[in-house]
């Protein structure tokens, strides 16, 4: 789903999410679901990141490209 605020666990585990917290966002989530190698186009993670977001896509493990969150990554 898209989304904002949510008060849940990270998606296989067991400590909560940065949605929990309002500190991420879903955008697109049926066009970029979790897991998917397809990412948002350039500009768009580039506006999100001059803003200090970091994107989904880029994480290291599970790639999530719906995904902007205000705070830095930890592995996932």
């Amino acid at each position: 789903f898209d989304g904002s605020w949510v008060i849940r666990n990270i998606r296989g585990a067991s400590h909560p999410s940065l949605h929990s917290w309002g500190l991420a966002l879903d955008f697109g989530a049926a066009e970029y679901p979790l897991g998917s190698t397809k990412r948002f186009p350039d500009v768009v993670v580039k506006a999100f990141q001059k803003q200090g977001f970091f994107y989904g896509g880029d994480f290291t493990h599970r790639k999530d490209p719906m995904h902007f969150q205000f705070a830095k990554p930890h592995t996932i």
